[in-house]
């Protein structure tokens, strides 16, 4: 399952754009009032992650991604790596889903475990 943002901000993406656009009406979920609020939450804990924050704003997709997971129970599937040092941590993906005792896969990953 995938926040509706998800598909704004990785249209254009040559690797994932299509893979998401195939199976779009199978996966994508509105947010909710709880994934709103754990969305403002990540948001003001790691303001790093996002370039704006703003709602519906681009870029913050990852926000909804981890959010989503987190309220699920479920892993994060992205193409970022984990990146060294405490100040770059919270401006990742992974280290946010480290942090926040999340499970990351890389998309490749995915993909090879049978991910569809």
């Amino acid at each position: 399952m995938s926040p509706s943002e998800v598909f704004e901000e990785l249209k254009d993406d040559k690797e994932i754009g299509e893979w998401l656009r195939q199976r779009r009406s199978a996966i994508e979920v509105e947010p909710d009032a709880r994934l709103i609020g754990e969305f403002a939450r990540l948001n003001r804990t790691y303001a790093e992650l996002t370039k704006k924050k703003k709602v519906r704003a681009k870029n913050v997709a990852d926000a909804w991604v981890i959010g989503y997971a987190k309220i699920n129970r479920i892993p994060v599937v992205s193409k970022e790596a984990l990146k060294s040092g405490p100040e770059k941590i919270k401006r990742c993906i992974p280290g946010v889903c480290q942090l926040e005792g999340i499970e990351h896969l890389h998309f490749l990953d995915f993909v090879r475990r049978g991910g569809s």
